[in-house]
This record gives C-alpha cells, sequence and structure tokens, in this order.
C-alpha cells in the first residue's frame, strides 16, 4: 500500500474559502421529500464552542452523501486513538502544535497544515505539545485511484 501525505501552508482566509467550499456541497443528510442544501456556511468558533459542549473530542458538523466533515481536538500529551479509516481524508490544523505520522512518514504540523491521508493508511498524532484543533474532510476513494498531490 503506498502512504499518501501531503502538507501546505494555508492562510487564514483561505481556511475560511475551505470551509464554505466544503459546505457548499449541502449540510447533513435531507430526509428524501426535501431538496439537497446547496450551501452552509460555518465559523470555527461555533464549531469549536460546540465540539467542546459535546466533552467529545470529534464532533461531526457536515454530511452529505459524498463527504463529511468535523471538527477534531486532542489536548496536549494526550494519545490519539484513531484506526485507520475507509475514506480518504485531509486535516487542517486550526491550532496547535504536534508530530503527526502516516505509514512510515512523519512531519511536524502547526496552525496552516495540511495533511492528506489515503483510505486504510494508519495515521495519528502524537507528541502533542500545544493543545490542538483540527478540521477534518472525508471522502470516499476513488476504487483504483492514488492520491495526487
Amino acid at each position: 500500500m503506498k502512504t499518501a501525505v501531503i502538507l501546505v501552508a494555508m492562510a487564514p482566509l483561505a481556511l475560511a474559502c475551505l470551509c464554505v467550499f466544503a459546505a457548499a456541497a449541502g449540510a447533513g443528510h435531507a430526509p428524501e421529500d426535501e431538496p439537497r442544501k446547496a450551501f452552509a456556511a460555518f465559523t470555527m468558533k461555533e464549531l469549536a464552542q460546540s465540539r467542546a459542549r459535546s466533552g467529545r473530542e470529534y464532533l461531526s458538523f457536515f454530511a452529505n452523501d459524498t463527504m463529511h466533515a468535523g471538527v477534531y481536538a486532542l489536548d496536549a500529551g494526550a494519545q490519539d486513538r484513531q484506526s485507520p479509516h475507509d475514506e480518504d481524508e485531509l486535516y487542517h490544523v486550526v491550532r496547535g502544535r504536534a508530530s503527526f505520522t502516516a505509514g512510515d512518514e512523519t512531519v511536524e504540523v502547526a496552525p496552516g497544515s495540511i495533511l492528506f491521508v489515503a483510505a486504510g493508511v494508519p495515521h495519528r498524532f502524537h507528541d502533542i505539545e500545544e493543545d490542538l484543533e483540527i478540521l477534518v474532510f472525508f471522502s470516499r476513494a476513488e476504487p483504483g485511484g492514488e492520491a495526487q498531490p
């Protein structure tokens, strides 16, 4: 299995665009008799507050038939206990500092870091120096497809 990790720096304005782009496909699964939403908007402040109120590390805030997204938070010194996913995944680090390993590759992450992990690849955040807050975007992997930077 080929490991795919992409790390890119991203400006705060681009983060807002990414959130709006991700949301443009529709917000949540609509009942059969309701039309699919064409737009939704979110703020990191509201998402972080909702996640904190939930008491969970991960809070889903968006889902449709092709993708879903959430906010993931890990305290400094915490252990990331996630296991490989069945879908391709993008992480955008909003705040905090840590190391991230996918397969046999390790990178340092900080605010603005973007990571791509292909479906099925073992990965985790570790050596968390500062509380992490991360946007997570999942998408179905293309059968037989390879990650393209």
